[in-house]
């Protein structure tokens, strides 16, 4: 993984982007569970069972990744708003004290 430094709205746009593909990762993998889940249960049947056999063990933890990775980026967004919000307060701050000043 690369690490760079980049302002907080790219963190924020980087975070989101996270969202949407561990979002997608972990639908296709939920969905891979109910199509082996309800082979099993239902038996095979030649009309609905599915072309690819899914391996239900590497499904469960493809959406445990999917899970965790949601996580991650939902908190990566999290911390970028609380940066923006640190970097608001500051200049809020300082442009009262010039306003108290009278210099503005």
């Amino acid at each position: 993984m690369k690490v760079q430094a980049t302002g907080v709205w790219d963190g924020v746009a980087r975070g989101r982007e996270g969202l949407e593909r561990s979002g997608r990762a972990l639908n296709e993998a939920v969905r891979e569970v109910a199509s082996s889940t309800a082979t099993v249960l239902n038996g095979p049947d030649s009309k609905t069972s599915p072309a690819v056999h899914v391996d239900m063990e590497r499904s469960l933890l493809r959406a445990k990744t999917a899970e965790h990775a949601y996580a991650a980026n939902a908190r990566s967004v999290r911390v970028s708003n609380e940066a923006i919000d640190a970097v608001l307060d500051l200049v809020a701050r300082r442009d009262g004290r010039a306003v108290d000043r009278g210099e503005r």
